[in-house]
């Protein structure tokens, strides 16, 4: 399995405070230098504040994804239990549903 993309914010106000053109500008560039062109970008107006967040992408960490095999072989170990519980509870009634009107083929 692949380490995968991982998304994760970035406050960027500075480029609220600009107090000219070429001050916001140089700030975008800034951020363009990098993090790339790609990044996205969302202002975003709250009841009293006004916010900007750059979206990003990284690989994830060792940590990140170590956690993600054990979270997933967990998650498949919990399923195939489960399915094993679900088949005894079937084989039982089978064995009831047998037992209460015989092998009738």
């Amino acid at each position: 399995m692949t380490k995968k993309m991982v998304k994760y914010e970035k406050g960027a106000d500075d480029l609220l405070y600009a107090e000219t053109l070429t001050d916001l500008l140089t700030n975008v560039q800034r951020y363009i230098d990098q993090y790339g062109a790609d990044v996205e970008l969302e202002i975003d107006s709250g009841h009293s504040n006004l916010d900007v967040i750059l979206t990003l992408e990284r690989e994830e960490t060792d940590k990140e994804y170590n956690k993600r095999l054990k979270d997933k072989a967990r998650e498949k170990e919990q399923a195939l239990a489960k399915k094993e519980i679900q088949e005894r509870k079937e084989r039982k009634e089978l064995e009831r549903l047998m037992k209460k009107y015989g092998d009738k083929q």
